[in-house]
């Protein structure tokens, strides 16, 4: 099978595999990345640097010739003194050799065809505001990235121009390693980074920096250093091994790669713009029904989306909407007054109106009160009432935060302590729990749990709140965690929903102060009017909530289940083709 033939013939797997990044707070749903493109970016790239890419033909030279001239030129250049005598490299055996390799190609050593210099390791007191930019890791890979520049005087071998060949060596794995082929005039070179002196004019830089970037993952498992941040040293890059054609077929590597690859970024173009018109088109129907005059046109605009469940909710980022949706419909009294029909039992069938909570019956419908021309920026039943959050809360506690300094951790004992990163959307996550000392601990008694009380994130984090279960009774919160205990006329799940509504944040947002470390403020937080129902409504609305809540989680582990498989079968169809 072709190259073209092993995208063509999977274009499904390369467009829909794709994965969604963790967004970054409140309000972020997190990227779309197509791992489905990247992995067919990535088996193109192997498949040229084995020599799978292109024909071979028997007239052409052999790159053993290339070895042959490359060793002559580096020791005229060592016997001229212009390059000092390189260490031995390894000797080069049959077991190391990683595939076989098509008639004509040879392996060689990088160190066999180059010479390297590391950049210089600049002081922040030569940086100046002129003269040559100083050139990072964080400048190959971004254009737009801030730059320091250098004045004073330049060792040949700092200094770089158009058309240097460099190699990034250090920094975070998949992201900082790589080869570059500098084009934006000259410049100083930072440490971490390698200027590459090829021993004569035998190679294609351009065919280099594809056989290079092909090593990375080898590169990558040599790496030294802690988390995060690795390095590769000079000897690992001397002794990678690259895998040489002859030079007429670098050339139709390099253009048959470039072709690929302009294929690659059509595909991916296409699919961010069917991606983008999908969000947009989920986008306008949903704000069809948080903007509904009345329970009438709430139920027919509910009908006319559930007409089409099946191909708007696909992805993960649509069903996150529909969960921001029904949680905002639950606040405006939505969900309050029709009965629910829901029956689930293994995988979620296509949602009807009815089973929704939404009845297509206008009988059944709760009619909506106006709002006042107030502070209230939607109609509710008439039931309903518009409260402040200190009118809801214990008034013999009141909302306070917690620890302002947790100090050290203790060895062993201590009270373990929420922080904004242990309370996420609607649950606690206790898998990263920390202690603070008794003595630490003692003079925030007030904030101490007892269970059933709601905890909302106020600093760092946002976004997150949750109700507290028995079981963490005892526990403590940090100062960017706020603690609100309940009065009789709250229901707790109901106020943990309310929060998480789009409309509860779109208040916070606009009441947030600070600049660097943005945090929402007591006072502000007890002065926020939010709708409430009588006590009994509040649980009514809270178990179709989660009856609806149910139905997304059901259909989002469908998208996640079909989207590994994509995923595996793409990685299948990648290793088959280099078997």
């Amino acid at each position: 099978m072709s190259a073209e033939e092993l995208i063509t013939d999977h274009l499904d797997l390369w467009t829909e595999a794709t994965t969604k990044k963790p967004g970054s707070g409140r309000g972020t749903n997190g990227k779309i990345e197509l791992t489905g493109i990247d992995k067919l970016r990535k088996l193109i790239l192997e498949l040229a640097v084995r020599g799978l890419l292109t024909e071979q033909r028997i007239c052409e030279s052999d790159a053993s010739e290339i070895v042959s001239n490359l060793h002559k030129e580096q020791k005229r250049l060592v016997a001229a003194g212009l390059i000092k005598k390189s260490k031995p490299l390894k000797p080069l055996n049959e077991v190391e050799k990683p595939y076989p390799l098509p008639k004509g190609w040879q392996w060689v050593r990088l160190g066999q065809t180059m010479e390297m210099y590391n950049g210089r390791a600049f002081k922040s007191s030569e940086w100046s505001t002129s003269g040559l930019p100083i050139i990072r890791i964080q400048n190959l890979n971004d254009p737009k990235a801030p730059t320091n520049y250098f004045s004073g005087p330049l060792n040949d071998r700092h200094s770089i121009d158009t058309g240097t060949f460099l190699i990034s060596w250090s920094g975070t794995p998949g992201t900082s390693f790589g080869a570059f082929i500098w084009n934006r005039g000259p410049a100083a070179l930072n440490q971490h980074i390698n200027k590459c002196v090829f021993f004569g004019d035998f190679l294609i830089p351009k065919f280099m920096q594809l056989a290079v970037n092909g090593q990375m993952k080898n590169f990558i498992q040599s790496a030294q250093g802690g988390v995060g941040l690795k390095h590769v040293t000079k000897g690992v890059l001397a002794n990678a091994l690259i895998a040489l054609p002859p030079k007429e077929e670098q050339h139709r590597i390099i253009q048959k790669v470039d072709e690929l690859m302009a294929l690659c970024d059509r595909l991916e173009q296409q699919t961010c713009d069917q991606l983008a018109a999908h969000d947009t088109l989920v986008d306008t129907l949903l704000s069809t029904l948080t903007q509904s005059p009345n329970a009438t046109e709430l139920a027919e605009n509910w009908t006319r989306l559930a007409a089409h469940f099946d191909t708007l909710f696909t992805t993960e980022q649509s069903i996150d909407k529909l969960k921001k949706t029904i949680l905002q419909l639950a606040v405006m009294g939505a969900l309050a007054g029709s009965p629910t029909k829901t029956a689930i039992s293994g995988k979620p069938e296509k949602p009807s109106v009815k089973r929704c909570g939404m009845s297509s019956d206008k009988k059944q419908s709760t009619p909506l009160i106006e709002a006042s021309k107030i502070d209230k920026p939607f109609s509710i039943p008439a039931a309903w009432r518009w409260e402040k959050i200190e009118d809801l809360v214990d008034p013999d506690k009141g909302i306070s935060y917690g620890i302002i300094k947790l100090g050290k951790e203790p060895k062993s004992g201590g009270v373990p302590t929420l922080r904004c990163s242990d309370v996420k959307p609607r649950k606690i996550d206790t898998s990263g729990i920390r202690t603070v000392s008794e003595k630490i601990e003692e003079p925030y008694r007030r904030t101490r749990l007892e269970g059933g009380e709601v905890i909302l994130n106020i600093r760092g984090t946002l976004g997150g709140v949750a109700l507290v279960p028995s079981n963490l009774k005892g526990f403590n919160v940090a100062r960017e965690v706020a603690v609100i205990p309940l009065g009789p006329t709250i229901y707790g799940p109901f106020l943990v929903n309310l929060i998480a509504s789009p409309f509860f944040w779109e208040m916070i947002e606009s009441n947030l102060k600070g600049i660097a470390y943005k945090g929402l403020n007591l006072k502000t937080l007890r002065s926020l009017r939010v709708p409430v129902p009588p006590l009994n409504v509040q649980k009514e609305v809270v178990k179709k909530t989660e009856e609806l809540i149910s139905i997304c989680d059901q259909l989002e582990a469908c998208i996640l289940k079909a989207s590994d498989t994509r995923g595996l079968l793409a990685n299948t169809v990648v290793e088959s083709a280099l078997v």
